[in-house]
């Protein structure tokens, strides 16, 4: 039998080829989660876009008669709230799956964080404008709260429930370089987590299915 002897210029070749490969797959993977990042960091800034125009259709339309423009404000308040969601998903899988660097992520968690309060404070507007049949609910939580997976999915099974009548905005209490959540945190005394504002209602730690249905019955008057 012949034995085939392996020079160190195979090796060296072998380990140069290793190189590549790894490296072609590292830069792979930061060109992916760079156009990710970039695709969200475009869709947060058309949700501001999107907010500005409200605000100014808002102004024009409060300048009209009731009945003309409080159905078009909104349906637009409807589609936007929507659209803020799909971009909460977003953000999360970036937490969950994403390799940013941890000023990026925060970044993007700000913004989508203001996005949300802008729009929250939008709708409590219109409702006062218009008398809206809608419930607001600020949500706030926290990475390592163990009981706020369980106040997320009650939250989410009466949404499915209420559907555009419930309107939820999450707070993400980790987000520590945004001093508008502690103006919230302040003004409503939240110090546990979770809490909900319902309205002008708190609710601290776990709110079970039957106190939140009866409070969001009262307030939807189903």
């Amino acid at each position: 039998m012949v034995v085939r002897k392996i020079s160190t210029a195979d090796y060296v070749i072998a380990g140069i080829i290793t190189v590549l490969v790894f490296s072609l797959g590292l830069s792979l993977g930061i060109i992916l989660d760079n156009a990710r990042y970039k695709d969200t960091e475009v869709q947060i800034r058309t949700q501001e876009l999107d907010y500005n125009s409200l605000q100014f259709q808002s102004s024009y339309l409060s300048t009209l008669e009731r009945e003309r423009s409080c159905p078009v404000l909104q349906a637009s308040l409807k589609t936007a709230i929507f659209d803020l969601s799909e971009s909460l998903e977003k953000v999360i899988s970036y937490g969950d799956n994403g390799n940013l660097a941890n000023g990026d992520f925060d970044y993007l968690r700000r913004r989508y964080i203001l996005d949300n309060l802008r729009y929250w404070l939008l709708a409590r507007e219109t409702k006062k404008m218009c008398g809206l049949d809608t419930v607001s609910v600020l949500y706030f939580y926290e990475e390592n709260c163990k009981d706020c997976p369980n106040q997320g999915v009650l939250l989410s099974h009466f949404k499915n429930v209420y559907g555009d009548r419930l309107l939820i905005f999450p707070i993400d209490t980790s987000v520590e370089n945004e001093p508008m959540i502690k103006i919230l945190q302040g003004q409503h005394n939240v110090h546990v987590y979770p809490s909900i504002i319902v309205e002008n209602f708190k609710f601290e730690g776990l709110t079970t299915k039957e106190e939140l249905e009866g409070l969001l019955c009262r307030e939807l008057e189903c």
